[in-house]
């Protein structure tokens, strides 16, 4: 809990992507299910763990919470 909402806190421990699922796409939906679910305030991505993965992954996860700018 943040104020009057709430801070989420994900956990990424690999950059992936298979036919079905990926690291961006799977990220997206935590973060929608928050939305709806809570008043979200912000984000942690806790990369601690991460193994590493694909470099376009790891450039598209960070797209998620840039506007602009060169990643």
């Amino acid at each position: 809990p943040f104020g009057s909402g709430v801070i989420g806190i994900l956990r990424l421990h690999s950059f992936y992507q298979d036919s079905q699922s990926s690291s961006t796409s799977d990220l997206y939906q935590e973060i929608e299910k928050l939305k709806k679910d809570h008043m979200l305030k912000g984000v942690i991505l806790d990369l601690r763990n991460n193994t590493g993965g694909l470099l376009p992954q790891a450039v598209s996860v960070a797209g998620l919470f840039m506007n602009k700018g060169v990643v």
